[in-house]
């Protein structure tokens, strides 16, 4: 049996979508994942001229869990991963093959000041300077030594759409 979800539009109007079971099991079939156990379905990989100061970086930054690295024969780790929160990041050393690229992360932690001066005091530069944003998050960006830009988190405000599409406006955006 086919089932009916509503829901409203920016305009405010209702509208009413008819769903076919099949479509519903097939839509629940999709949730399941094929990452392994302890992994997002989307983890992000970063590529770095030094996996260990990436890795240092975000456990001294973040406190993140360094979870595995896998050292070359060189004795150079060319593969590393750390978990901060429920998220592994992926970092890989580059090489001719897959050379260095910077990267954009948005991480929400608890405490926005404090994470962006142990950033700072870990040789990050500063993007921005902490500061309550419009969409009701309060963020600070730096950029890594290795050229990765960060942007630091924490919820303030919980907006519904109609509200963030107002202030989006009104910022002039």
């Amino acid at each position: 049996m086919p089932r009916l979800f509503e829901r409203r539009n920016m305009a405010g109007m209702t509208l009413i979508r008819v769903v076919p079971k099949s479509i519903m099991e097939t839509s629940a079939q999709k949730t399941k994942t094929q990452a392994p156990a302890g992994y997002s379905t989307v983890c992000p990989y970063l590529v770095v001229p030094s996996v260990e100061t990436a890795l240092e970086f975000l456990e001294n930054v973040f406190h993140a869990d360094v979870k595995d690295s896998f050292k070359g024969k060189d004795g150079m780790i060319m593969h590393g991963e750390a978990r901060i929160g429920d998220t592994v990041i992926m970092i890989g050393r580059a090489n001719e093959k897959w050379p260095a690229q910077t990267s954009m992360l948005y991480v929400y932690v608890d405490q926005v000041e404090e994470t962006y001066q142990r950033a700072l005091q870990f040789g990050a530069t500063s993007i921005m300077e902490p500061k309550d944003q419009f969409y009701g998050n309060r963020e600070a960006g730096i950029k890594d030594a290795q050229g990765n830009s960060w942007w630091i988190a924490r919820q303030i405000e919980e907006l519904s759409a109609e509200e963030l599409q107002r202030r989006l406006l009104e910022s002039g955006m």
